[in-house]
């Protein structure tokens, strides 16, 4: 019987900080989100591949088609450089 091969579990983060103040008191700088998703990633074994950010976007009105909903990384393999 031939041995199960592993399969690289691959992350691409993305951190947003919006542009509503409602929530002001609460931000994370974008900085601090993706050091707590790379120390998530990296616990759990995942390799990340990409990262993506957005500084003071709404979430309502976030086009779609953006750049962050590109998973092409992930779907061809590449890893990030």
């Amino acid at each position: 019987m031939a041995p199960i091969q592993q399969v690289p579990k691959r992350a691409i983060l993305y951190a947003r900080t919006s542009a509503d103040s409602e929530n002001e008191g609460l931000k994370l700088s974008i900085e601090e989100q993706l050091d707590a998703c790379k120390n998530l990633a990296q616990s759990h074994g995942y390799n990340i591949i990409g990262e993506y950010f957005d500084r003071n976007r709404s979430g309502r009105t976030y086009p779609t088609g953006s750049p962050f909903v590109n998973l092409d990384p992930i779907r061809d393999g590449t890893e990030r450089e």
